[in-house]
């Protein structure tokens, strides 16, 4: 075989050996005037939910992967009050991503559950529930926001008036503002929050990483532990209301008036 022959038939090989991916969207519009909840599980890919001003919910699914199997990948719609979209595999170990983008009224509760992807959240009002294995998780102009559980991935928040618990194995948290919230923990990583009530009444626990608090307030009182870290305070004074734990092992804790 010469040299021409021998290139042609490597690259041949080589080729057949490419796996072909490729892409399909579908476009589905709900009628959302009596639903109250939005409940979204998913095993791979990410989650997008924006907020819209209309009555509907529209939803747009990307299945990615090999195309010979988007048709063993099915999208569930469970339609009451309690409207549930979830991703049905008819198989195991089927290689197909699903990614949702999903708009909804600015007023329906939404609860998600994702194995592996990003989340996604601006505008919806109260974000009830998310339970993530693994991915970062990016919310805005959330009102209220209930429990949020990921495993491994950050977590990011900007201004919000009521978190009742963030809980993360491996990530950092970050709440750009939060008024009142119970809990924030995460096992591996840094925590970075702004508060702005004077009675949050709450806990902020890392085993390995600091803690970053920016305090408008001067009438709570601190209760700061580190075993292997610093105490830094820079200017916040302290009162008797709204107590809040920070608790670190390995790291510091530092506290200012506002961000820098």
């Amino acid at each position: 075989m010469n040299l021409i022959k021998k290139l042609i038939f490597a690259t041949g090989i080589i080729l057949l050996m490419i796996p072909v991916f490729s892409s399909e969207t579908t476009k589905y519009r709900i009628t959302g005037e009596e639903i109250a909840t939005l409940t979204i599980i998913n095993t791979t890919g990410d989650i997008e939910v924006l907020a819209h001003p209309s009555d509907s919910i529209k939803v747009e699914v990307t299945k990615k992967g090999k195309s010979r199997y988007f048709d063993e990948v099915k999208i569930d719609f469970t339609k009451d009050i309690n409207f549930v979209i979830e991703t049905v595999y008819e198989k195991p170990f089927i290689n197909v991503e699903v990614d949702y983008k999903i708009k909804v009224p600015e007023h329906i509760l939404i609860a998600l559950k994702n194995v592996t992807g990003d989340i996604m959240i601006d505008g919806v009002l109260h974000v009830a529930a998310i339970d993530l294995v693994t991915g970062d998780v990016e919310i805005s102009d959330s009102k209220i926001i209930g429990e949020i559980f990921v495993v491994t991935g950050d977590i990011e928040v900007d201004e919000c008036e009521q978190i009742e618990k963030i809980n993360v194995i491996t990530g950092d948290i970050k709440i750009e503002e939060v008024m009142e919230f119970q809990e924030l923990k995460t096992q591996t990583g840094d925590i970075d929050v702004s508060i702005t009530s004077e009675n949050p009444g709450s806990s902020i626990i890392t085993t390995t990483g600091d803690i970053v608090v920016y305090i408008s307030s001067t009438q709570l009182e601190l209760e700061l532990y580190t075993l292997n870290g610093k105490i830094n305070n820079h200017g916040v004074e302290t009162g008797n209301n709204g107590k809040i734990l920070m608790k670190t092992i390995t790291g510091d804790i530092d506290l200012f008036k506002e961000r820098i």
